[in-house]
């Protein structure tokens, strides 16, 4: 993902944590772990600021459209 332009501060939280929630993954994903573990602790940041509520995430409310 990247941003064009100046970003909203929203926009620099999300990107943040898909910084965070990615470095979290590569941790996380090793063999023998399970793939739902590795997907609870990508999504871990979004759901510690409010994003969502779940790591089932089937839409992304928390998107990066201008606020």
């Amino acid at each position: 993902m990247i941003a064009v332009g100046a970003i909203t501060a929203h926009q620099e939280d999300v990107l943040g944590r898909l910084h965070r929630g990615r470095q979290a993954r590569r941790k996380t994903g090793q063999p023998g772990v399970l793939v739902s573990e590795v997907n609870n602790t990508a999504f871990g940041p979004y759901i510690e600021r409010g994003f969502l509520t779940s790591p089932d995430a089937r839409t992304m409310p928390y998107n990066c459209a201008r606020r």
